[in-house]
C-alpha cells in the first residue's frame, strides 16, 4: 500500500540494528481510519453532480417561455373562436329581427283574427313569386274544334262572412292553380299547389265581353259559315253559370244585356 501511496507512508527513522516490532492490529485500524479520513475529501469532490443538479434546475426555466408562448397561442385561438361565435350570434339576431318585421307586416296586412291567417299568408307569398301573364283583348283567338274554358268567380257575401280563403290563382291565360292547405304529422301547415291547364282561363276580374270574345264569338262565326256549333256552361250550383250565360240577375237591378246569350244575339 505504501508503495502505491508514498505520501501515506510514515517517516523513516534512523536505521537501528534492531528490527522494529511487528505492527499491532490496533495500529492497523488507526492507519486504516487515517486512510479513510484522508481519502474522503477526494470522494466528496463531485462537481459534476452539482453541475447536473444546477443544470437541471436551469433547464426548467428554459421551458417556461415555450409554455407561455403555447398558452398565448391557445388564448389567441380561443379569442378567434369567440369572435366567430359572436358573429354567428349577430347574424342570428338579425335574422330573427327580419322575421319579426315580416310577421308584423303580415299581421298588418291580414286580419289576425282569421283562423286561416297562416294559410292566407302562405298563399300571398306564393302569389308574389309568380310571373303573371293574364289573358288580354290583344291576344289572338285560336281555332279549336273543341274549346274548354274555365272562369274563376269572386267570393260571395256568405263566404266573406265565414272568412273563407281564396284558393284559386290564374297566373296565365291557360293555367289554373289550386292551393290546397295540408298539415304534416308534426302539425305544421303547408300548401300543396296543383296546376291545371285549359284552352282559356279567366280570372274573377274578367268581364263577360271578354269571355264572349274567346268562347261564343268563334261559334257564331262558324254558324254564319253554314256550320254547326254548341255552347253550354256546366258547374255546381252557385258557381256563376247564370251570370256568365244570362247576365247580372243579382238583386233588383237585373241586366241581361251583358250575358253570352244577348251578346251572341246581337250578331244575328
Amino acid at each position: 500500500i505504501f508503495s502505491l501511496n508514498p505520501d501515506l507512508a510514515p517517516e523513516e527513522d534512523d536505521p537501528s540494528p534492531e528490527t522494529p516490532p511487528p505492527p499491532t492490529p490496533s495500529a492497523k485500524v488507526n492507519k486504516i481510519v487515517k486512510n479513510r479520513r484522508t481519502v474522503v475529501p477526494s470522494k466528496i469532490e463531485t462537481p459534476a453532480r452539482d453541475n447536473r443538479v444546477i443544470g437541471s434546475a436551469r433547464a426548467r426555466p428554459t421551458q417556461l417561455p415555450e409554455q407561455s408562448s403555447s398558452t398565448q397561442q391557445n388564448a389567441r385561438r380561443k379569442s378567434n373562436c369567440v369572435k366567430e361565435v359572436e358573429k354567428l350570434q349577430e347574424k342570428r339576431e338579425k335574422r330573427r329581427l327580419q322575421q319579426q318585421e315580416i310577421r308584423e307586416k303580415r299581421a298588418q296586412d291580414v286580419d289576425a283574427t282569421n283562423p286561416n291567417y297562416e294559410i292566407m299568408c302562405m298563399i300571398r307569398d306564393f302569389r308574389g313569386s309568380l310571373d303573371y301573364r293574364p289573358l288580354t283583348t290583344s291576344d289572338p283567338i285560336d281555332e279549336h274544334r273543341i274549346c274548354v274554358c274555365v272562369r274563376k268567380r269572386p267570393l260571395n257575401k256568405k263566404e266573406t262572412v265565414m272568412k273563407d280563403l281564396d284558393v284559386i290563382t290564374i297566373p296565365s291565360k291557360d293555367v289554373v292553380m289550386v292551393h290546397e292547405p295540408k298539415q304534416k304529422v308534426d302539425l305544421t301547415r303547408y300548401l300543396e299547389n296543383q296546376t291545371f291547364r285549359f284552352d282559356y282561363a279567366f280570372d274573377d276580374s274578367t268581364p263577360n265581353e271578354m269571355v264572349y270574345r274567346f268562347t261564343a264569338r268563334p261559334l257564331v262565326e262558324t254558324i254564319f259559315e253554314r256550320g254547326m256549333a254548341t255552347c253550354f256552361a256546366y258547374g255546381q250550383t252557385g258557381s256563376g253559370k247564370t251570370h256568365t250565360m244570362g247576365g247580372d240577375f243579382s238583386g233588383k237591378n237585373q241586366d241581361c244585356s251583358k250575358g253570352i246569350y244577348a251578346l251572341a244575339g246581337k250578331k244575328f
